[in-house]
């Protein structure tokens, strides 16, 4: 069964560890130092109050304070207490994508993704990459996609930013193709700020019971994200 981690401090669960709801019924969201009887203990608690509340346990299991606090400010914003974000799922089916662009290996450990992957977004945008792109099928959506998983989202993977076209012929030097197979997928939609919203979405993800299959993920990015406050992306999750 996959790791259940509490949506208020972020403590993984075992189902001892579970909330209860007013019934006595076991909440599997919230463990029970926070959440009893069908509602919080501590209410009216903020989440930067919940970081410093848990950052002395961490320092005990032997992690240094600063490291802790930079591991929860970067988690708590992303568990269902404290997210911003309005996120919403369906499941659809989609067949084999085509996709041309330009991609780069990187890793989640230590946040290096975020630098590395906003550096490809920048040059793809400086560099106008997607007017070089022919058989474009639609001009108004860009797909970020990550495969080549090599330990599902623990390990290395690549991660493309690119456009879906109708074939692969006359690729532009310095990028490449993909292809993804026809799939079953997990969308989550989320609604918000971004990029902050887009990172409580896969934090989500990660937190669900869906059964990936990590043959190719990716975040659709159309005329919704217009970089209001309301912008909405789409994140597509391969699962079985």
């Amino acid at each position: 069964m996959k790791q259940k981690y509490c949506q208020s401090c972020g403590m993984p669960m075992s189902e001892e560890l579970y909330g209860t709801e007013a019934d006595n019924k076991k909440n599997k969201e919230y463990c029970i130092y926070c959440y009893e009887n069908g509602g919080f203990k501590q209410p009216d608690l903020t989440m930067e109050q919940m970081i410093e509340a848990c950052v002395p346990f961490m320092a005990q299991k032997g992690m240094k304070e600063s490291e802790a606090r930079s591991l929860m400010q970067s988690c708590l914003p992303n568990l269902k207490r404290w997210r911003k974000s309005k996120i919403t799922y369906k499941v659809v089916k989609k067949d084999e994508i085509k996709l041309v662009g330009k991609e780069i290996r990187t890793t989640n450990e230590d946040g290096k993704c975020k630098v590395v992957i906003e550096k490809l977004w920048r040059e793809f945008s400086q560099q106008k990459l997607e007017d070089k792109i022919p058989n474009k099928i639609n001009d108004n959506e860009i797909l970020g996609l990550y495969t080549d998983y090599e330990n599902k989202e623990f390990g290395h993977y690549s991660y493309m930013v690119g456009l879906k076209v109708s074939d692969l012929n006359n690729i532009p030097d310095g990028m490449i193709c993909r292809v993804i197979p026809a799939s079953k997928y997990y969308v989550v939609t989320v609604k918000g700020k971004m990029p902050e919203g887009i990172g409580e979405a896969w934090g989500y993800i990660w937190n669900t019971d869906i059964e990936r299959t990590y043959t190719g993920d990716f975040e659709l990015y159309d005329e919704r994200y217009d970089g209001s406050e309301n912008s909405e992306v789409d994140i597509y999750v391969a699962v079985k």
